[in-house]
């Protein structure tokens, strides 16, 4: 509440603690505030002081913590975040410094009005690590394990967005469900290379989320995923179309990327170049990508 009614004193303590890091370590890389809601007026007035001051250079990352319960929902905050930041600075880069999905609901904190699962806390957490990807924004994970805030913090009984479940001393227990999803994801992270224009297309009942990534050695890949409501626990799939229009496969495959699950894919020739691919589809990321060989 203090912020939001005078941010000057913060700004000036965030930016005494980055020259100090600076001056201790020059190559360092500095992330400033954490941006829990769009406020445009209180973020204008932080970056015009900022600028008046001369200190944009102190700074390489802006970060937001921002939580919905339809991940998807949450990139028209951080595109207009991002064309504020933009009248300010070229360099500065946009970053996503900390949100994730529960695994249980209803234990307080952000997201706790649901009926969240392991398995829709994993699709929650793919959805929003690829469409990061996808919009070449930097991307963390919230958590790596459950944490107990205590009595004194608004979540009453533990905060379970951990890919780690632990015990009531903080102990790790097991590896939850999104665990060994993002681990697939992240195993692929640098074979899907970096986000391409898209000139492809999904037919299929619903609304989908589609993303192009190449790689170094120039191979095409698709993330794609029904995105219309917050993740569920439904793990039927179906077949969609998905027609590429400026690039063709030799042998693609899909993979399920919350199980790690290898389907084979129908693949012909489109009538004006390209290709047409079945592909099996649910409200969780799949990857269309070719055959390692």
């Amino acid at each position: 509440k203090t912020f939001k009614k005078n941010p000057i004193p913060f700004v000036d303590f965030t930016l005494e603690t980055a020259r100090t890091i600076r001056r201790v370590d020059p190559e360092a890389k500095i992330a400033t505030f954490a941006w829990a809601g769009w406020r445009p007026e209180l973020f204008s007035t932080c970056m015009s002081y900022i600028k008046d001051k001369g200190a944009l250079e102190l700074m390489d990352w802006i970060t937001y913590h921002y939580y919905t319960y339809r991940p998807e929902d949450m990139y028209a905050k951080v595109d207009r975040m991002q064309d504020s930041l933009s009248r300010y600075s070229s360099r500065i880069v946009l970053r996503q410094g900390e949100t994730g999905a529960p695994s249980k609901g209803h234990l307080g904190g952000a997201l706790d009005h649901y009926d969240w699962t392991e398995t829709s806390q994993a699709k929650w957490d793919l959805r929003r690590m690829l469409s990061d990807k996808g919009k070449a924004i930097p991307t963390t994970v919230f958590s790596i394990s459950d944490m107990n805030y205590g009595v004194r913090d608004n979540i009453v009984k533990k905060n379970v967005k951990g890919l780690l479940e632990t015990d009531g001393q903080n102990k790790v227990i097991r590896p939850k469900e999104a665990f060994h999803a993002v681990r697939n994801l992240v195993s692929l992270w640098n074979v899907m290379g970096s986000p391409a224009h898209c000139t492809a297309t999904v037919g299929g009942e619903g609304d989908y989320s589609l993303y192009a990534f190449e790689s170094s050695e120039g191979d095409r890949s698709y993330a794609l995923w029904e995105d219309s409501s917050v993740p569920s626990n439904i793990l039927a799939m179906w077949p969609v179309r998905l027609e590429v229009q400026d690039y063709v496969f030799d042998k693609p495959v899909c993979v399920d990327i919350r199980t790690g699950q290898v389907y084979s894919v129908r693949c012909t020739r489109g009538v004006n170049g390209g290709c047409i691919l079945e592909v099996p589809a649910y409200d969780s990321p799949v990857l269309v990508v070719e055959k390692q060989r």
